[in-house]
This record gives C-alpha cells, sequence and structure tokens, in this order.
C-alpha cells in the first residue's frame, strides 16, 4: 500500500457506495483472511472525484481538523485532475481559520523586505523555461510564468503589490522558489475545484484589474461548477479571491518539467511554516 501511519485517507463505512468500471459497489462489513474489515480505503476513482485508482487517496495534513467528518463536508477543498494533466506537478494545502489583513504585521513587512533584496540581486530560474515551455504547448505562446511576472516587477520597481498580508507572503515565497502559486477563498468556491483542459472558450473578470478575460478552448485551467478559478497558472478570477474577509484558504501550486513534486512538497512545508510564523489565525 502507497500509506503510512499518520496519513490522512478517506474511508468509505458499511453502507457507503463507491465507484466502480461497471457503476458502483456497496461497502459491507467482511472477513479478509480472517480479519474483520469494517469499511475500505479509497482511491480518487472510488470516490468520484478523479480518474487515479493506482493507490489510497492521501490527503494533505492541513486536513486533519476535518478528520472523522463526512467527506461531502469537504468536498469543494479536494482538488483533483483529469488524467491527460497528470504531467503536470501539483501540490494543494487548505489554511483553515486565517485572519488576513491589509496591513502587514512590522514582522511580516521586514521579512518581505528582506527577501525583496535577495530577489533583486538574484538571477533568472531555470524553472522559468518551463513554464514558458508548458504554457506555449497549451497556447501557442511561451507566456511567462507567475513567478516571474513576480520576480520582473521586483526588479523593475524594487517592491511587492500590497494587496493583503496571505497573498503579499505567498507572492514574495513564489518569487523566491519559482513555484507558481495561487490562493482561493473556500466559502466561494462552487462544487470541487479541479485543474482541467477546457473545451469552450471561457470569460472570467482577472483578480486584480476586474477586467473581462478570456480562457480559450484547448488551455488547461483551475476550475469549479461555476467557471474560470485561474487561467493556466497566470492569471486568477476575482470570484474567489483572497480578501481581508476570508477566513478559509485553498492554496494551489504548480510546478513544470524543472519543478518536480517532490520540489512543490518541499515548498509547502517551509511556506507553511511562514504562514504559522507571519499571519494572525
Amino acid at each position: 500500500p502507497n500509506i503510512k501511519t499518520g496519513d490522512i485517507v478517506p474511508v468509505a463505512l458499511p453502507g457507503a457506495k463507491v465507484k466502480t468500471p461497471e457503476g458502483t459497489s456497496k461497502i459491507k462489513e467482511t472477513d479478509i483472511h480472517g480479519v474483520k474489515s469494517q469499511g475500505m480505503l479509497c482511491s480518487p476513482y472510488e470516490l468520484g472525484v478523479g480518474e487515479d485508482h493506482s493507490g489510497i487517496f492521501i490527503l494533505p495534513d492541513s486536513l486533519g481538523f476535518h478528520t472523522g467528518r463526512p467527506l461531502r463536508t469537504v468536498r469543494a477543498v479536494l482538488f483533483s485532475k483529469e488524467a491527460s494533466l497528470a504531467d503536470i506537478p501539483t501540490e494543494w494545502a487548505v489554511f483553515p481559520g486565517i485572519t488576513v489583513r491589509r496591513a502587514r504585521s512590522k514582522m511580516l513587512e521586514k521579512w518581505i523586505k528582506d527577501q525583496v533584496a535577495r530577489i533583486k540581486e538574484s538571477p533568472d530560474a531555470s524553472s522559468w523555461k518551463g513554464f514558458r515551455g508548458l504554457h506555449e504547448k497549451f497556447t501557442g505562446s511561451p507566456l511567462p510564468g507567475s513567478a516571474e511576472a513576480i520576480v520582473t516587477f521586483i526588479k523593475e520597481t524594487g517592491t511587492v503589490p500590497n494587496i493583503n498580508t496571505f497573498v503579499d507572503l505567498y507572492n514574495v515565497f513564489s518569487a523566491l522558489t519559482g513555484i507558481s502559486m495561487g490562493a482561493h477563498d473556500i466559502d466561494k468556491l462552487d462544487g470541487q475545484p479541479r485543474l482541467t483542459i477546457l473545451t469552450n472558450d471561457t470569460p472570467f473578470r482577472h483578480a486584480t484589474t476586474n477586467d473581462q478575460d478570456l480562457a480559450k478552448k484547448g488551455e488547461y485551467a483551475y476550475v469549479d461548477d461555476r467557471g474560470i478559478l485561474c487561467r493556466l497558472d497566470i492569471k486568477q478570477s476575482n470570484r474567489t479571491a483572497v480578501t481581508k474577509d476570508t477566513r478559509n484558504i485553498l492554496l494551489l501550486l504548480q510546478g513544470n518539467e524543472q519543478l518536480t513534486q517532490q520540489d512543490l512538497e518541499k515548498g509547502l512545508s517551509a511556506f507553511q511554516k511562514l504562514v504559522d510564523t507571519l499571519i494572525e489565525k
């Protein structure tokens, strides 16, 4: 099995129905090699939230506060991606009970100032080429990734936009690591967030400018049941943007052929420690 002690996983209890290639199957109590089984640990496929059935669905540690609750109560934060996009590294986490402010604390302001000074003197990251290549594959144009755009802004202005404490923190962290990052207000999500290839041109409003924008057919996008969350990994919708009224946050991280799944996992762990230190709960 792909799980270990301490992992957070979904379990289907007796009476629950899970997805199978033939349709659905009802879970029953049974004996397996003389041991009573009172449920089944499930893959994303069996839960109906993804196509992967190669192993148990390991949930992020940040969902620990949901342990013991019905899956339907946390479905809105179970991120998935379609099978054709499996080669794009992604990671996600939930940050519950966050206090988001416009004004930065002295500690956060100092941290950002110190990191901006480092970024201004840093060379271009190799991961930028990976994002440009990925975007060209889906759009025909080598569009810069979000991390590259932030670094360019910092080097041109000597600062980072002051949006709010959580967004400012992950913007600077993204610039430092090259990881593409986006945050969404969980309470504004409509259904399950997922990474997919668009089958139609889909309009949305940009998070920072509120201008009308268009995610095009054939591009990959982060979506929920209502529409676009983010076009590619570069243009986020204003509908789920993190604001001063946000309390529960879904953070999405994306890599490329230069930024591996392991890089994202290490990056998320480091970012979680920064949140614990620099962001109010």
